[in-house]
């Protein structure tokens, strides 16, 4: 039988004052401090960064709380439902769906599908369910030599290693390039451009004038050299990059 831990879960000091009361006081926040996986988690994390990264740790946590809250509504018959037992190949389509439902995932015959909102939560909570997964195996072997406990694991693994890329990471990934192709390219208005290159031409033989009549300032020179510099990005728009290369 699978050890409980929801009666044992203990917060050291420093990381609840760095961590976790610097969090946002709502749900996905009761709901994780009272995780014994998720705690497991974060303690895992500050170990690693430290508290030069406590928004990083404190994202990752609640990224897998906002997991969990959706798997308690999907799982009406379980309000208690832990992390750890998510960490089971059996729970896996349902960890998926919770996903899917959460990024708004969009599919149809005749494209590939695309997460309409969140994208990066899949990819993200993706990574921290691997890492909930090797922390359950860690403990089985280490902690409470529970063999039950390390074949979920192990079987949960295999299967996110396999099924997840295709479920989750895909949709994730080319949403963004989806997006960044049906954006449209709006182009300036001609008339806007004639203005603004007529200004440049006037401003520019104005202060051409003034350096040859007058005392030389600085701050005529760097003006003048800042339209300038305008001028050549208009006259290269489509190589705007090269001109930062100009020595």
């Amino acid at each position: 039988m699978m050890f409980s831990f929801s009666s044992v879960i203990k917060i050291p000091q420093k990381f609840r004052t760095q961590i976790i009361s610097r969090m946002t006081s709502d749900e996905t926040t009761k709901t994780l401090i009272k995780d014994w996986l998720i705690i497991q988690v974060g303690l895992f994390l500050f170990k690693q960064y430290g508290s030069s990264q406590c928004n990083l740790i404190s994202q990752r946590m609640w990224l897998l709380s906002t997991l969990l809250r959706k798997m308690r509504e999907k799982n009406t018959n379980a309000p208690n439902l832990s992390l750890l037992q998510c960490i089971d190949a059996e729970k896996f389509d349902t960890i998926v769906e919770a996903v899917h439902e959460l990024c708004a995932l969009e599919s149809n015959q005749h494209s590939r599908p695309q997460m309409k909102a969140r994208p990066s939560f899949g990819l993200r909570v993706g990574h921290q369910l691997r890492r909930c997964g090797e922390l359950g195996r860690s403990i089985a072997l280490n902690w409470q030599h529970d063999k039950a406990m390390l074949k979920k694991a192990e079987s949960f693994l295999q299967v996110g290693n396999f099924e997840w890329p295709s479920a989750v990471s895909g949709p994730a990934l080319s949403t963004p390039s989806k997006q960044k192709q049906n954006k449209p390219h709006l182009l300036p208005c001609t008339d806007d451009m004639i203005k603004l290159v007529q200004y440049l031409k006037t401003h520019m033989s104005e202060l051409g004038e003034q350096l040859n009549d007058q005392v030389q300032s600085y701050h005529s020179w760097h003006e003048l050299c800042e339209l300038a510099l305008a001028r050549v990005i208009i006259v290269n728009k489509r190589r705007a990059v090269q001109v930062k290369c100009l020595k």
